[in-house]
């Protein structure tokens, strides 16, 4: 049970650093290049639910602070 709630907190954390990233790096443009790439073609399922989180994680950054937000 430990163990697998440290692998959840784990993901949760890949999840948050990999959005945080995307949201430095493509700005405004961030929530379109992530639903983008978790849509990408030939992707592997475990791939695809990650990138979807991760847009879902930088969505949800954008509703509550707007795509406008300071770098």
């Amino acid at each position: 049970m430990e163990a697998e709630l440290a692998q959840h907190i784990a993901l949760g954390r890949e999840i948050r650093s990999e959005a945080e990233r995307i949201v430095a790096t493509r700005g405004p443009l961030a929530e379109a290049a992530a639903w983008l790439a978790a849509r990408a073609p030939d992707l592997a399922e475990a791939d695809r639910g990650f990138r979807e989180a991760v847009a879902v994680r930088i969505s949800r950054i954008f509703a509550l602070v707007g795509s406008d937000r300071p770098q």
